[in-house]
């Protein structure tokens, strides 16, 4: 008669994530069946399938009953996941890209002992004559080794510290199947950014700004950026974690040390270019933006013209200032170049918001002058000004309620920032706005003067483009 059995199949997840076929061994989890303790459990016997066939990858020399061993000695435990775990060559798993099934049973202590040589008839034996003393077969566990993808953030380097020139800095990403049929795609992504005092003790990193976790659909583009909301201080070091989790739930973080590295003043400049065929060259031009400087106490401006270490080229003629200290712009720049394909990018902070749109007409942040053509009294020119205004969705109107009572309605402020473009015509001096049009930013956010905002207005032949993103908000 059989010998009723007192050792149950282990439990084991339905799946495991997906893992780099060509670097990493298979980490399988599992734990005793909750009728036994790990002390009953002897040995594993391991049976791994490929899915589509069904068929073993077991090498039948090495194996030849069509089953792993595993004895107690290769079983570790891992004390974050709560389960036992034993360690699977990668070499196993031949082909990439393929789902294979696993499943384990346990071999009690009861058991007789193992003969030493596993391909052994011997161990035939041991087999038909210990299947009482082997729990059945666990569930499947689906697992898959893939080609990893390649992934990261664009301009920063693993092995170096990267700086970081601007507050509002939009880290991109990206991301590549390295498959072959490119179906590893990305499931979701998150960058942290973390302070630390030792960088190779992640005790001391504790979590300064977060994405949070970014979800990719299956009908959405791939498209990773991040601007956080949080400055990176000057002379400061950070580390940026890049996070990505994949279709088969592969994942994988790179780290980047970044360090705050801020110019003294930013400059943008427009560049225009004309091809000259019949002489075979390109006529490059460099507008730079002018800049309204106010030193800061006990700074020396020095400014400096023809520059003689320049004379080299007798072509070429520059103009610079020798700052000894430190400065910062008034809130109004000016910005002239030629009608073309040009952008228009910086960080800037708005003092004032009007809530009359005549006044934040004639009060522009920004200005940016165009396409100018002077003709005796007569001027010509294309102007976008940079506005900051308010206005009251509910309009101050008053109700009637139910009982009769008159009462206004509170105030519902939506703010906005104008990029307005106007073709502009001057006689005599007067000016005449003859054509305009706006491009509007809409939050429900009060601005601020704490608060920074990062403009990204763009021009093609007519055609504009305005975004705006806040960036941090300081103290």
């Amino acid at each position: 008669m059989a010998k009723i059995k007192t050792i149950y199949p282990p439990t084991v997840p339905n799946s495991l994530p997906a893992f780099d076929g060509k670097v990493d061994d298979l980490k399988f989890y599992f734990k005793p069946s909750v009728a036994n303790s790990y002390e009953q459990i002897d040995s594993l016997q391991v049976s791994i399938v490929r899915l589509d066939t069904n068929r073993t990858v077991l090498n039948s020399n090495i194996y030849p009953y069509d089953l792993m061993f595993i004895s107690k000695d290769a079983i570790s435990f891992d004390p974050v996941k709560k389960f036992y775990y034993f360690i699977i060559n990668k070499s196993i798993f031949k082909q990439l890209d393929t789902a294979y099934k696993i499943q384990v049973r346990a071999v009690s202590t009861e058991a007789s002992s193992k003969p030493q040589d596993t391909s052994s008839p011997a161990m035939g034996s041991w087999l038909k004559n210990n299947l009482d003393y082997f729990s059945e077969w666990s569930i499947v566990t689906i697992v898959m080794p893939i080609t990893a993808p390649d992934f990261g953030i664009q301009g920063l380097n693993e092995s170096s510290t990267n700086g970081i020139n601007s507050s509002g800095y939009n880290f991109i990403g990206y991301y590549e199947p390295k498959d072959p049929n490119k179906s590893e795609t990305l499931s979701s992504y998150r960058m942290n950014i973390y302070t630390y005092t030792d960088y190779n003790d992640k005790s001391t990193w504790k979590l300064y700004a977060t994405s949070g976790t970014k979800t990719i659909g299956i009908y959405e583009k791939i498209n990773i950026s991040q601007v956080f909301d949080k400055d990176l201080l000057q002379s400061e070091s950070y580390v940026l974690t890049f996070s990505v989790i994949t279709k088969n739930l592969y994942s994988k973080t790179k780290q980047y040390i970044i360090r705050g590295e801020y110019p003294t003043l930013e400059l943008f400049n427009t560049i225009n270019t004309k091809t000259d065929k019949d002489e075979g060259r390109i006529e490059v031009k460099v507008t730079a933006k002018q800049i309204l400087m106010k030193p800061d106490a006990g700074t020396s401006v020095e400014y400096v013209a023809d520059d003689p270490t320049i004379n080299q080229y007798p072509y070429i003629k520059t103009s610079h200032a020798i700052i000894d200290g430190a400065v910062e712009s008034n809130n109004n720049f000016y910005m002239y170049s030629e009608k073309d394909k040009w952008i228009l990018q910086g960080k800037t902070k708005i003092l004032t918001v009007y809530d009359n749109l005549k006044d934040a007409y004639n009060n522009p942040f920004i200005t940016v002058k165009y396409d100018a053509k002077e003709y005796d009294d007569y001027e010509y020119y294309t102007r976008i000004k940079f506005c900051a205004f308010k206005v009251d969705l509910n309009g101050g109107y008053y109700l009637m309620d139910s009982s009769g009572k008159i009462t206004q309605q509170p105030s519902d402020w939506e703010y906005r920032i104008i990029a307005r473009k106007e073709i502009v015509t001057k006689v005599n001096k007067v000016e005449k706005v003859v054509l305009s049009e706006n491009n509007v930013f809409r939050t429900k956010e009060v601005i601020s003067p704490k608060q920074e905002y990062y403009l990204f207005y763009k021009e093609n032949e007519g055609l504009s483009d305005f975004k705006v993103i806040k960036t941090y908000k300081k103290n």
